[in-house]
């Protein structure tokens, strides 16, 4: 994907990126999970198609949508 940086997992590409005011923020393009399966890092393009990375917050997955709080 075009924004995709040094992340380690590909099965949430694609996914919506949320805020937890429910906002769209983009799509996720690679992300990052720790030893301990928690999404550390997550790279996205914004709906201008501009790339972006989220390295801190909690991030959930629900329903197709990667949520960062």
């Amino acid at each position: 994907m075009r924004c995709a940086n040094d992340g380690n997992l590909t099965a949430y590409n694609g996914y919506e990126l949320r805020n937890r005011a429910g906002d769209l923020m983009g799509w996720v393009s690679s992300s990052t999970v720790s030893d301990d399966r928690d999404i550390t890092k997550v790279a996205f393009m914004d709906p201008n198609n501009k790339c972006f990375m989220v390295t801190k917050g909690r991030f959930t997955v629900k329903g197709g949508v990667v949520w960062v709080k």
